[in-house]
């Protein structure tokens, strides 16, 4: 049987492929060209070798080191927000996995509303306060110049028996 033709010279010796550092490469989410260019080898010939010495080619290969490597890194961010209790990796998670930052942006955009519709209907309802009134617009002009505090979560009916009623932990919070 022929010997097969690699296209160098005879008596050039075959590269020989660490599979352990390609499978730390693919865990880093490197390319078949970014890793040949490491090993010092035509990309080609990783991914005849990869036929040759793994028996699957390098598309599928890489598929699975790239997975391993996003499971090791998924694994690791978890165990640092969880057991280290690292604040920032705890929000980065729930931005990206619970979508958190969205809804207090969100949130933050209504309780502006609301303000704005709460001084809009004080100003056609008898009965206000003017104490109560002048602090509606304080915390309008607060929104609009971006200004923000944290505030208590409160019920947002306000249909007319919200109005009516007059007392609820919404009209708590602005009076304080």
């Amino acid at each position: 049987m022929a010997p097969r033709q690699t296209g160098k010279p005879p008596g050039v010796p075959q590269k020989i492929i660490d599979w352990e550092v390609v499978d730390n490469l693919l865990m880093a989410a490197c390319n078949g060209r970014e890793i040949a260019s490491y090993l010092g080898v035509h990309p080609d010939t990783l991914y005849d070798r990869c036929q040759l010495e793994k028996g699957t080619v390098f598309s599928h290969y890489a598929q699975k080191g790239v997975a391993k490597g996003d499971s090791l890194l998924r694994a690791t961010q978890m165990e640092v927000a969880i057991k280290k209790k690292d604040r920032s990796m705890l929000q980065y998670l729930g931005r990206v996995r619970l979508k958190q930052s969205e809804l207090i942006e969100e949130t933050q955009e209504q309780i502006g509303d609301l303000r704005q519709a709460i001084l809009e209907i004080s100003q056609t309802v008898s009965g206000v306060s003017d104490d109560l009134r002048q602090k509606l617009e304080n915390a309008s002009s607060l929104q609009d110049q971006g200004c923000t505090r944290e505030m208590p979560h409160f019920s947002t009916e306000l249909g007319a028996e919200g109005v009516n009623r007059g007392s609820s932990s919404l009209s708590d919070y602005l009076e304080s």
